[in-house]
């Protein structure tokens, strides 16, 4: 029986004229991976123009989040169009009047953001190399974070994550050095049905690059840096205008699995030129031999399903819009009635210029004298309901008002009750903070795998004197992820404010937590920093030259200037620590044990023979009456003792 056209054939499942599924390639075009390079390239771009279409919805509500925390609409992350944006965009335009959404996000971020959380490498039970090589790691990631401003760029993350709801930052390796990028959200794309779960296999970064700067990454290879020199340029692509050479860059990761073997095996990585007049586009091809991307995503409010996370701006999007309603009829109210209106009877012999602002004016008129009305614009309710929407939005973020303008709490004067006030306000941002502690912890492993295949890459390493120099393949070399665990903590968990500090302090020195050393230490004043390194300049001679011992096995003998006391102390500690392990060298333990012993023989030195031995002197009798001492100073700063 013949079918009418256009009809469905239900035993095949596929429309007249149509091919079973089977038989289309568009299928196998997707799986960029499996094509050769001259498919891979075309492939790879209409995987990203299809996944552009299919999510138009996540790019428009990233322009309304974006102007909602700037007043500035910003499509995709294409530098054209951000362009010709900001020159269409006037600044005299309706714009939001109270960016109460940019106040609150500002405020986060500096709370929670500047935290500046310290990734470190624990070990448990681990053997004396294992926890050489996790304090090598630690400098290693501290020089790091150091050289590439992690911190700084950790902060445009956090600002991002809670614009857009996910802060991105990129981790590579480039000319023989570790590389951390901030990436925008909209430069990445991900299949919504395969990112179910939150875990895709695919990924995709679309970024506009300068041609010259892009020529200088491929100039080893010449085939690569002529596909870039006839590449078309986006603004051509785009219909835009202006004087920038940037051609349109995908790169696309394929995860590897784990074969039954337990290696992973299947991952691929390619870079592509997207209107490539000449070759197949395709820069760079090779294997991806891990299961994660080179990406550290620093979530602000994670959905229950799919990839991308929900922004504060969406979050607070329906009451900055009612905000914004009110303020405009508050505006228009004030302008039409908020003026003196002058009533002037019909037929009334008045001269409107007599009516001005002169001081002490004569108004010259016949009968009625003018009314002079001011009436009251705006019932005071509209702007109740302003102050309500606003403490609404501030109570659904976690801010406070008084964050955002920089005051205290009346009434709140002690250290101890600006500390508790403090506690109180970042517990409602716990969730928050454990995430930004989250996000380092990803960047630290990333640089601890990158690092392996970078030959001779060192870090300088920031110290209290000078700088020193951590090579990964010397120092460290290969580490196994089970030997270690990450762990974040941040800088200082002691309240910012002076006063907190001080009283926290002055607590633990009083229960016997710190020494009044240590506390001086914790202040962490910038004018007690050179009273700092000269009190713990012994101290941190003494560990340097035994670290050296344990480390590098370099000898230093002690002196007689040495603290004596304190060079036996720690040479005891670090001989019975060392003696645990059970990969000790027994030359570096005998290099501890001479240092120990040199220690002794200065000490006794010190004392001079028979010394010890001579009674003190007794008083003379009969003397004149002493009278009572004086009582000791007392002070917070110092443990109180039993009498």
């Amino acid at each position: 029986m013949k079918r009418a056209p256009g009809t469905t054939d239900y035993t095949h499942l596929k429309r007249d004229g149509e091919k079973p599924r089977e038989d289309t390639p568009q299928d196998a075009r997707r799986r960029w991976w499996t094509l050769k390079d001259e498919d891979a390239a075309e492939a790879t771009v209409s995987t990203v123009q299809f996944l552009e279409r299919m999510q138009a919805g996540r790019l428009r509500q990233n322009v309304i989040s974006a102007r909602l925390y700037g007043n500035q609409t910003m499509m995709c992350a294409a530098a054209q169009s951000y362009a010709r944006l900001i020159n269409s965009q006037s600044a005299v335009k309706d714009r939001i009047t109270f960016n109460a959404i940019q106040s609150i996000i500002d405020t986060l971020t500096s709370r929670i953001g500047e935290t500046k959380p310290r990734p470190y490498y624990l070990t448990s039970g681990g053997s004396y190399s294992q926890q050489r090589k996790a304090k090598k790691l630690n400098q290693f990631t501290e020089g790091v974070f150091y050289e590439t401003q992690t911190y700084d760029k950790g902060l445009d993350c956090f600002r991002d994550s809670a614009i857009w709801g996910d802060g991105v930052m990129k981790v590579f390796g480039r000319a023989g050095k570790l590389r951390h990028e901030r990436v925008m959200q909209n430069e990445l794309w991900v299949d919504d049905v395969e990112a179910m779960y939150g875990f895709p296999r695919n990924m995709y970064q679309v970024k506009d690059v300068d041609r010259d700067e892009l020529c200088g990454m491929f100039s080893d290879d010449k085939e690569a840096v002529k596909v870039i020199e006839d590449a078309s340029r986006v603004d051509d692509q785009q219909r835009g205008d202006n004087m920038a050479d940037m051609v349109r860059v995908i790169e696309a990761w394929h995860l590897a699995n784990e074969n039954e073997a337990g290696k992973l095996v299947g991952g691929h990585h390619a870079i592509a030129v997207a209107g490539a007049k000449s070759g197949s586009g395709m820069l760079a091809r090779d294997e991806w031999e891990y299961d994660f991307f080179p990406f550290a995503r620093l979530p602000w409010c994670k959905r229950p399903a799919g990839f991308w996370s929900q922004g504060l701006c969406e979050q607070l999007q329906g009451e900055q819009l009612e905000l914004n309603k009110e303020l405009w009829f508050v505006q228009r109210s004030m302008q039409l009635a908020g003026t003196v209106k002058v009533f002037l009877r019909n037929g009334a012999r008045i001269s409107k210029d007599h009516i001005n602002n002169e001081v002490g004016a004569i108004i010259e008129h016949t009968g009625e004298p003018p009314v002079f009305f001011c009436p009251e614009p705006i019932h005071p309710v509209f702007f109740e309901n302003i102050n309500r929407i606003i403490e609404r939005m501030y109570r659904q973020s976690g801010a406070s008002e008084m964050s955002a303008s920089g005051k205290k709490p009346a009434g709140l004067d002690s250290g101890k009750a600006l500390r508790e006030y403090e506690d109180i306000e970042s517990e409602r941002h716990r969730t928050t903070s454990r995430l930004n502690d989250n996000f380092y912890l990803a960047v630290a492993a990333l640089d601890a795998t990158f690092a392996r295949e970078l030959s001779g890459y060192s870090v300088k390493v920031p110290g209290r004197n000078s700088f020193n120099r951590v090579d990964f393949k010397k120092d460290i070399g290969n580490i196994k992820d089970d030997d270690f665990v990450r762990q974040c903590f941040p800088v200082s968990r002691l309240p910012r404010d002076p006063a907190g500090r001080l009283q926290t302090i002055q607590e633990y020195i009083q229960a016997g937590f710190m020494s009044p050393r240590q506390g001086r230490r914790a202040l962490d004043f910038p004018d007690l920093d050179t009273i700092e390194s000269l009190a713990n300049a012994q101290e941190d001679l003494l560990t340097k030259v035994i670290d050296d011992i344990l480390d590098e096995g370099k000898y230093r003998p002690p002196e007689p200037t040495d603290d004596l006391a304190l060079a036996k102390e720690l040479a005891l500690e670090s001989i019975q620590r060392y003696r645990q392990f059970d990969d000790a060298e027994p030359g570096k333990l005998d290099l501890l044990r001479k240092f120990n012993s040199q220690v002794d023989s200065l000490m006794k030195r010190a004392m001079g023979p028979g010394l010890a031995a001579v009674p003190p002197p007794a008083p003379a009798p009969g003397g004149t009456p002493q009278g009572a001492p004086m009582a000791a100073p007392k002070s917070d700063l110092m443990p109180q003792r039993a009498a």
